[in-house]
């Protein structure tokens, strides 16, 4: 049998491609690929300095309306102010 080529018993959904190639490598999700991009760039800023800039933008903020609830402001505004949220 020379030139013959092993292939594995073919179930009924597969074709003679998925019987004889191995399974192709999990695809990274958009999500991975952001994910260690973020994990680079934040570890490259230290703590402190972002820290300093993100109470610098909090400071130039406008004032809330003295009938607001300090603590509504908070919940709609936590991913902009990361760190002070958890302080406030």
């Amino acid at each position: 049998m020379e030139g013959a080529v092993l292939v594995r018993q073919l179930q009924p959904s597969q074709t003679l491609e998925q019987a004889v190639l191995p399974p192709a490598a999990k695809k990274k999700t958009l999500r991975d690929l952001l994910k260690s991009r973020t994990r680079t760039s934040s570890a490259t800023v230290p703590k402190r300095v972002r820290a300093e800039l993100e109470l610098t933008r909090y400071l130039q903020e406008e004032p809330i309306d003295p009938n607001e609830n300090p603590l509504t402001w908070w919940r709609n505004n936590h991913e902009r102010f990361p760190l002070l949220s958890k302080v406030a």
